[in-house]
C-alpha cells in the first residue's frame, strides 16, 4: 500500500483501479484507505473449484477503484471480482469498470463475469464506457484481434476466451494494448522469462483516450502498471471542491516558553473524591477544556486546503523514495532489454 500511495502522490491520479486485492470482510478500512480518495471495492464472495478448502470463500481475487474525493460518483455496481462506478462528466455520464478474470473460474463463474462486462458496454445511460482489468485472455492476439490459431479448438479454456473476443467484436469495443507485455514472470527452473499481454483497457470512444504508458510493477506483483489519460473532466466540480480555506491555530508562532507559562497559569488540581466518581470521558472533557484555554491564546491564520494532498506516512522518508526511484529506473532498463 505504501508504494501505491506514493505512486498516486507523485502522479496526482484522479482514479485508480487495482485488481487481485485479496481483501476480505474482516479487513479494517485503515488498512486499505488512501487519504483524499473514496474506495469502491468488490471482494471475492464465491469459492473456486480448485480451492483446497471447499467450505471457505477464497481470500484472493477482488477489485477496488479509488476515486479522488473531488469527483462525485453517481452509482456503483459489482460483479464477480469486479466493480464499476458511474460519474457525470463534461461529455455526459461515464462508466469506469475494474475487472479481474481469474484463470481458475469455472464455466458458470466465467459466464457470470462475462455478463457483467457486457452490462457495462451495453448500458445506454452512459455515453462512454472504460473497462480496465486483468482479463487473462492469453489465447487472444490483440494485435490482430483474433484467436492464436485455435478458432476450431474444443478446449474449454480457449472456447471461453473466444466468447470474450466475440463479444468485443459484436459490440464494436476497442482495446488499447496490442503488442506490449503486461506480465513478466521468470521461470526459476529453466531461467526463461515468460512475457504475456494479460491486462487490457477496453473502451467505446477512441477519441477520449489521449495517451498511455506502462510503468514498473508494485510490490511483489509481476504485472506492470498502466497509466492512461482520458479526455473527460468534472472541471467545474473540481474547481469548486478542490480548494478550501479555513482558519487554524498557528502553533509555530508560539514559543515553548509561552506554552510553559500558560500551563502554569492553569489549575490542574482535581478533587480526588470527585475523580473517583467520574468516567474516563468526563475526566477527558475536563482536561480538554483546560487545554483549550491554552489553545485559544494561539494566533489564527488562514490555511488553504487542497483535496489532492500528498500522502506522507512517517516511513516514506528520503531513503525509501530513493529506493523506489532506483527500482523504477532498473525496471525501465529491463523493459528496454529484458
Amino acid at each position: 500500500m505504501t508504494e501505491l500511495k506514493h505512486l498516486i502522490s507523485v502522479n496526482q491520479y484522479d482514479i485508480v483501479c487495482v485488481t487481485e486485492t485479496h481483501f476480505y470482510d474482516g479487513l479494517t478500512r485503515a488498512e486499505y484507505e488512501i487519504p483524499g480518495f473514496n474506495p469502491y471495492r468488490a471482494d471475492r464472495n464465491f469459492k473456486l473449484d480448485r480451492s483446497t478448502n471447499y467450505n471457505q470463500i477464497s481470500e484472493c481475487g477482488g477489485s477496488i477503484i479509488y476515486v479522488n474525493q473531488s469527483i462525485e460518483i453517481l452509482d456503483c455496481k459489482t460483479g464477480p471480482d469486479s466493480i464499476a462506478v458511474s460519474l457525470e462528466c463534461d461529455i455526459g455520464k461515464v462508466l469506469i469498470g475494474c475487472v479481474y478474470r481469474s484463470p481458475s473460474l469455472n464455466k458458470r463463474q466465467d459466464l457470470k463475469l462475462l455478463e457483467f462486462v457486457k452490462e457495462i458496454f451495453t448500458d445506454e445511460n452512459h455515453i462512454a464506457k472504460f473497462c480496465y482489468g486483468d482479463f487473462n485472455l492469453s489465447h487472444v492476439s490483440w494485435q490482430s484481434g483474433t484467436m492464436t490459431g485455435m478458432n476450431d479448438s474444443v478446449n474449454s479454456t480457449v472456447c471461453m476466451q473466444k466468447l470474450y473476443l466475440d463479444f468485443i467484436h459484436e459490440l464494436g469495443v476497442s482495446w488499447l494494448l496490442t503488442s506490449e507485455s503486461t506480465r513478466r514472470r521468470l521461470n526459476k527452473v529453466t531461467g526463461v522469462l515468460n512475457e504475456s499481454l494479460l491486462d487490457q483497457l477496453l473502451f467505446t470512444e477512441e477519441n477520449l483516450v489521449n495517451e498511455y504508458k506502462l510503468g514498473p510493477h508494485l510490490g511483489k506483483s509481476d504485472h506492470v502498471t498502466l497509466t492512461t489519460e482520458l479526455n473527460v473532466s468534472q472541471s467545474s466540480k473540481l474547481e469548486e471542491n478542490k480548494v478550501t480555506t479555513e482558519e487554524r491555530r498557528c502553533w509555530s508562532k508560539v514559543t515553548s516558553e509561552e506554552i510553559l507559562q500558560w500551563s502554569h497559569e492553569i489549575s490542574w488540581n482535581l478533587d480526588p473524591d470527585e475523580v473517583d466518581d467520574m468516567s474516563v470521558n468526563e475526566l477527558w472533557s475536563i482536561i480538554f477544556e483546560k487545554l483549550n484555554v491554552m489553545s485559544d491564546r494561539v494566533p489564527l491564520q488562514n490555511v488553504t486546503n487542497n483535496i489532492d494532498i500528498n500522502y506522507s506516512a512517517p516511513w516514506v522518508n528520503r531513503s525509501l523514495k530513493r529506493a523506489i526511484r532506483n527500482k523504477n529506473k532498473a525496471w525501465n532498463v529491463f523493459d528496454v532489454n529484458p
